[in-house]
């Protein structure tokens, strides 16, 4: 990410922190994804470099984030698919 997307993904992530509901919550979830989501069919998919152990964990982390009863759980989900991301972004480099 350069300097203004990372600006930019700090501001979500700060709002997403700050949500007071669930359905801010998922508000702020969906946007990050999306901002997520842009940048990696910009920059060369993330996924296409995931194997299969690397997607199905994905998924299986998303799922538990969209499930997630409240905000920490969500943050926490989060933290868990962007440290995923990065793994794999590292090493496939």
């Amino acid at each position: 990410m350069n300097d203004q997307e990372r600006e930019k993904f700090d501001q979500l992530l700060s709002s997403l922190k700050k949500a007071k509901s669930m359905e801010q919550t998922r508000f702020y979830f969906d946007l990050i994804q999306d901002f997520l989501n842009t940048l990696q069919i910009e920059k060369g998919s993330v996924f296409k470099r995931m194997n299969a152990e690397e997607l199905k964990q994905f998924e299986m982390l998303k799922q538990k984030m969209l499930d997630a009863s409240d905000k920490k759980e969500v943050t926490y989900f989060e933290k868990q698919i962007h440290d995923l991301i990065t793994r794999v972004n590292l090493s496939k480099t």
